[in-house]
């Protein structure tokens, strides 16, 4: 069950991100990761699929026909495709309710965000696997923050995810990376 935006993270123990938020669920999403992102035929997948065009794979229930047998059938690159759980983020938070073959500009702007949350979970699991490895207590704390604050955004809706600036928010990202290796360094 996603985490309710309107409640408050219990900062004191430091759980600013439930990373079960960033955990892929499919059956709560519409297929986004099989219809939105294209693929080129590969050693991962076995045939090309053009960007917002729906994997001939996927049922009209939005699930995979395949996904027991993903690897034998020639798709190891579906097996290790992760959405960091945008998918799901999207289509219960955004659009519930949506079917992105029903309507084009439904289906455009679903596919916006998911490509946008999707890019803002990774940095979110990036600061959190950072936080870990943080010696520094204020700066696991700045981190954590950080992350919670990305969270945000992601159940603020589609407008407030066309005012990311992913370029500042990976530079910010890098910044704390730097900051944790500066820490590490000088601890015992």
């Amino acid at each position: 069950m996603p985490r309710d935006p309107t409640k408050q993270s219990d900062h004191s123990a430091g759980n600013y991100v439930d990373e079960s938020s960033l955990e892929p669920d499919c059956a709560r999403c519409v297929g986004l990761g099989c219809v939105a992102p294209s693929f080129t035929r590969s050693g991962d997948h076995a045939f090309s699929i053009p960007e917002g065009e729906a994997c001939r794979n996927l049922t009209k229930d939005f699930q995979c026909g395949v996904y027991p047998n993903l690897v034998e059938q020639g798709f190891p690159g579906c097996k290790a495709f992760n959405c960091l759980g945008a998918g799901q983020k999207v289509m219960q938070n955004m659009f519930p309710g949506a079917d992105w073959r029903a309507d084009a500009d439904v289906r455009n702007r679903m596919f916006a965000a998911f490509f946008i949350v999707k890019k803002l979970h990774e940095l979110i699991w990036a600061l959190l696997k950072l936080a870990t490895l943080c010696p520094d207590t204020d700066l696991r704390s700045q981190i954590n923050e950080k992350a919670s604050a990305l969270e945000q955004i992601t159940f603020q809706g589609e407008h407030r995810l066309g005012m990311v600036d992913m370029a500042a928010q990976k530079r910010e990202n890098r910044g704390f990376a730097d900051m944790v290796e500066v820490a590490r360094s000088e601890a015992p």
